[in-house]
């Protein structure tokens, strides 16, 4: 009977092929209700038809001529969700496709380095400006030709005892954390801003060490520039995880030492001292607890400077147990704080104020 009508209408039958493929589909999604059928098993290959395509009432039975008879009846609903199924699946699959396309449109690039700093060029030519004054004012820019100098690392011999190579360090991660926020306030795209920041911070630190080359009291040095590669790597893992930004904080902490000028943080190595800080209210079993207030923390400082020109006679490793004072001050991290809790938090991840931690090594109190 169902050959002999499909046969004289072949539009019928290839829309009938269409939606049977459709009801397939929706078997896993259509609801009970809106199917009535009646199967009798067989061993043949099972086959939907949807009965609205016939008139013969709102429901009925196709027989197909086999030993054993296979009958199922659906519904007009039966019929939309399947339409309905189809559409949401296709677009669901466009949607994924266009992901991956955008994705891979959106790979960094060149380009996008340079729209990123199209829109901080006024905080780049200031960071740029300050740092060549900086350099001619201080670190003696073009007093010799240019020569390389391996200055070495944490050696007792070396002058600062490898504080310097802990400032590149530092100074190289703040720079980048600095062009970053600056980007991605713009932007909005915080993965981009911290590949552009670290670029750009190891750009300017490039910059610096190739005038060193033509100072007489520094020389280009490779290690400062491996060091330089570590402090921007640090701020961009620490950036696009978030995770770690709330477990690890790199600290300066800067007490003047009368050895230098009144305040010269970037020179006075004598009055620096580095560390790390494991902040435990970033760990999920202790933010709700008392414990998120302290940290555990580790850092180096060298002793033994009398002048400039001075060797450090003493390095000192230590351990501690600090106050969290980010927590202390403005609790948990709400992205919709204001500007000055924002600074606030800031400025207390990257500097350590003196005085808020216990530590192993009684001369970290000698200021």
């Amino acid at each position: 009977m169902i050959e002999k009508l499909l046969l004289k209408n072949p539009h019928l039958f290839w829309k009938c092929l269409i939606v049977i493929l459709k009801i397939f589909a929706l078997s896993n999604s259509t609801n009970a209700e809106d199917i009535l059928c009646d199967v009798h098993e067989s061993d043949s290959k099972k086959t939907i038809l949807p009965i609205d395509l016939f008139s013969c009432g709102k429901y009925d039975l196709i027989k197909f001529n086999h030993s054993d008879p296979f009958l199922i009846a659906v519904s007009k609903n039966a019929i939309n969700d399947a339409n309905e199924t189809f559409a949401t699946t296709k677009n669901s699959e466009n949607k994924e496709c266009n992901q991956k396309l955008s994705h891979a449109d959106l790979r960094y690039s060149s380009s996008l380095f340079f729209e990123d700093v199209s829109l901080i060029k006024w905080e780049s030519a200031a960071v740029l400006g300050s740092t060549l004054m900086l350099g001619f004012m201080d670190w003696e820019w073009g007093s010799s030709s240019f020569y390389l100098d391996s200055e070495g690392f944490f050696g007792k011999d070396t002058i600062s005892g490898g504080m310097d190579k802990l400032g590149h360090i530092y100074g190289s991660y703040a720079l980048a954390d600095f062009f970053t926020y600056s980007i991605n306030r713009k932007s909005g795209n915080l993965e981009q801003a911290a590949s552009t920041g670290s670029i750009m911070s190891w750009g300017v630190m490039l910059v610096v060490e190739t005038m060193d080359g033509f100072s007489g009291d520094h020389g280009f040095s490779p290690e400062d520039l491996l060091m330089n590669t570590i402090g921007v790597t640090l701020s961009y893992f620490r950036n696009t995880n978030p995770e770690l930004e709330k477990k690890i904080d790199f600290r300066l902490e800067y007490v003047p030492s009368g050895y230098d000028r009144e305040f010269s943080p970037h020179t006075d190595y004598a009055g620096q001292k580095y560390l790390l800080a494991l902040k435990l209210g970033g760990f999920e079993k202790l933010e709700e607890t008392p414990l998120r207030y302290f940290e555990i923390q580790a850092g180096y400082f060298t002793e033994g400077f009398n002048g400039k020109e001075a060797t450090a006679r003493d390095r000192h490793l230590f351990v501690g147990i600090g106050l969290n004072l980010e927590e202390l001050l403005f609790g948990r991290k709400n992205e919709k704080e204001s500007t000055c809790k924002f600074a606030g938090r800031q400025f207390l991840q990257r500097v350590q104020i003196p005085y808020t931690y216990f530590t192993n090594d009684n001369d970290a109190y000698h200021y």
